[in-house]
């Protein structure tokens, strides 16, 4: 059982060893500023998913590649190519959207 003074975080967490990162610049234009994308290859032990993290900045607490990482992630989904896709999210992107 949790001590009170544990923070116990719910939602969809990504549990697993960094296989690679990547990170792009996109540069300011038609007056909004730049931004940075953020992706990371999680190896989960029987797949590799890919969470990405959009901000104005990069996070200073950018995972190293080889290291365990358990990550508080949303799931975005979307329609492309005719289906249902989806994109797993670290990091809070909420300027992006409505949060309700």
């Amino acid at each position: 059982m949790a001590k009170t003074t544990d923070k116990v975080e719910a939602g969809l967490r990504l549990c697993g060893r960094v296989a690679g990162r990547t990170r792009r610049m996109f540069p300011a234009r038609e007056g909004k500023p730049a931004r940075v994308l953020i992706l990371l290859a999680i190896s989960t032990g029987g797949q590799t998913e890919t969470v990405e993290h959009w901000g104005e900045l990069a996070p200073s607490d950018v995972p190293a590649v080889g290291s365990e990482v358990n990550l508080p992630v949303r799931v975005r989904c979307y329609s492309g190519r005719n289906m249902a896709q989806y994109r797993l999210v670290w990091g809070d992107d909420t300027e992006s959207g409505e949060v309700f």
